[in-house]
């Protein structure tokens, strides 16, 4: 006979989470880069990257704005 084959879906990720980790922590180790946040238009950003999707597609950026504390992402 046959073997059973059982799939599971691990739930969604929760990249709130993962910012607010980022903040808990006693120094803040992301880097900063020249981005404009779609909010205030400030032209500074801290940002993060996750592999959100499947390994052959690219990783997603989190930038977190300097001024206004914005969280966007890009796909990239």
């Amino acid at each position: 006979m046959g073997k059973k084959t059982v799939t599971e879906s691990r739930p969604k990720f929760n990249v709130a989470a993962l910012l607010q980790e980022n903040n808990d922590r006693d120094q803040d180790v992301r880097a900063t880069v020249e981005e404009q946040c779609p909010k205030c238009k400030h032209g500074l950003a801290k940002y993060s990257t996750l592999q959100m999707r499947s390994a052959d597609e690219g990783q997603t950026i989190f930038y977190e704005c300097l001024a206004c504390e914005h969280v966007w992402s890009v796909n990239a």
